[in-house]
């Protein structure tokens, strides 16, 4: 019988079957590196994209913040001037009512009836004086209700019997609430 060594046959088939799964691993190992270099390029590319994006929005953010500041500024600056602009209404609107109060008071005011003192504080008009008669101080407050000057009817607040210098009077203490002025 002959035999035959089939030893350097398999051992050869074993190298090439070596060889070619060597080949395969390297090839795969090459696939998954490159794969690999090519995923780590894309984010590589994303970080970028993403860290121009947030330059982009950081200038953005400090741009708007600057106009919102201008805009607070402005904001102040206009509630400044309209506050500046009802005080000066309010002005122009009280402007003649002290005059008008004092001619009031000199036109509607009796021969007979002198004041001592006038308190003006607010709107509240305290009138202290003397008259010859307690029907003087009638007339008075009859005259400066139909002035339309006050808010309401004046209110005696007292009328006393005294005498000054030998000469009997009335002494009064009148209340009264000036309207305010419409603009």
């Amino acid at each position: 019988m002959i035999t035959i060594n089939l030893l350097p046959y398999r051992e050869a088939s074993r190298r090439r079957l070596l060889v070619f799964h060597m080949s395969g691993m390297a090839g795969l190992a090459l696939i998954a590196t490159m794969a690999c270099a090519v995923a780590w390029w894309f984010q590589d590319q994303e970080i970028e994209n993403l860290k121009s994006q947030k330059n982009q929005q950081q200038t953005q953010l400090t741009f708007l913040t600057a106009k919102v500041k201008s805009v607070d500024r402005i904001e102040k600056t206009k509630k400044e001037a309209e506050q500046k602009i009802t005080i000066i209404d309010s002005l122009q609107v009280d402007r003649g009512s002290m005059v008008n109060l004092w001619n009031v008071l000199v036109a509607k005011t009796p021969d007979q009836v002198w004041y001592s003192n006038l308190v003006l504080r607010g709107r509240d008009l305290t009138m202290t004086g003397y008259a010859r008669s307690s029907q003087e101080v009638s007339d008075l407050v009859r005259e400066l209700d139909e002035s339309g000057l006050f808010s309401d009817v004046p209110n005696i607040n007292s009328v006393e019997k005294q005498e000054v210098q030998g000469v009997a009077v009335s002494r009064f203490r009148i209340l009264a609430v000036i309207k305010k002025p419409e603009a």
